[in-house]
């Protein structure tokens, strides 16, 4: 159940393939309403606390991943 959750996180890795993408997600950001500042975060795989971290960012970002998905 974790290696499923953990490529879907991921998979969104394509947010930040282009400016162009990771400006849509930042309107998404604010249309959503979310306050955070703390950004995306990617895995390393030879660090378990960065894909720690990586989960711990997803959680804030959770409701923006499914409005960006809708309007991608």
């Amino acid at each position: 159940m974790v290696d499923k959750i953990l490529s879907k996180i991921q998979d969104r890795k394509y947010v930040r393939g282009s400016d162009e993408k990771m400006t849509k997600f930042k309107d998404c950001v604010s249309d959503v309403g979310i306050d955070t500042n703390i950004g995306l975060r990617l895995d390393m795989s030879i660090r378990w606390n960065f894909t720690y971290l990586m989960f711990k960012s997803a959680l804030k970002y959770e409701k923006v991943f499914e409005y960006f998905q809708t309007t991608d």
